[in-house]
């Protein structure tokens, strides 16, 4: 099926989380809408989904855990409710309320460069993680952390200048970044 909405209830039992690695390697699903009701998205939940093109989380949602949407090649928008009171969506980027975090950057995003606002502070494990379309990135001036991979197999790019304020710098975070 190539659109699904989560179930609401399961067993009589109200839903309330997305469980990790639920969509793992999932190749046919290309949109997914989260229903209000459910808190909690599971790390890895959507990993390697290798269709999802859109998802849609509601303003229930509380909990997203790493890397829920690494490797997920055709993803375009992460879309939050506005009501949603932990996280937000931008452009199709999803980020923490306050917009400090950036968590993560759909890897079929079209945009072939892209700046951080200059609230982020840090970028997630994975964030850009396959993001082969960018060719530039502009990261904001008080950006503190950059976590691991977070630019793994952005085969495209080509300029990234590290603020001075980056005190912690993850493992493997150009990996594969052959233009660099």
């Amino acid at each position: 099926k190539k659109e699904i909405t989560l179930p609401e209830k399961y067993l009589g039992v109200p839903a309330e989380t997305v469980g990790k690695y639920a969509f793992l390697y999932d190749s046919k699903t290309e949109k997914i809408t989260v229903p209000d009701g459910y808190t909690s998205i599971e790390k890895s939940a959507f990993e390697n989904s290798a269709s999802l093109k859109t998802i849609t989380i509601p303003k229930t949602v509380t909990q997203i855990g790493e890397t829920t949407f690494s490797g997920c090649e055709m993803l375009e928008s992460i879309n939050v409710d506005s009501e949603n009171a932990f996280y937000t969506s931008e452009n199709g980027v999803l980020y923490d309320k306050n917009k400090t975090k950036l968590l993560a950057y759909p890897a079929a995003k079209a945009d072939t460069s892209f700046t951080v606002p200059e609230t982020v502070t840090e970028i997630s494990d994975n964030a850009f993680y396959g993001a082969n379309k960018l060719t530039n990135i502009t990261l904001p001036t008080g950006l503190q952390k950059i976590g691991r991979s977070a630019f793994a197999n952005c085969t495209s790019l080509t300029a990234v200048s590290l603020p001075e304020g980056v005190t912690e710098l993850g493992a493997s975070v150009f990996r594969n970044c052959t233009e660099l």
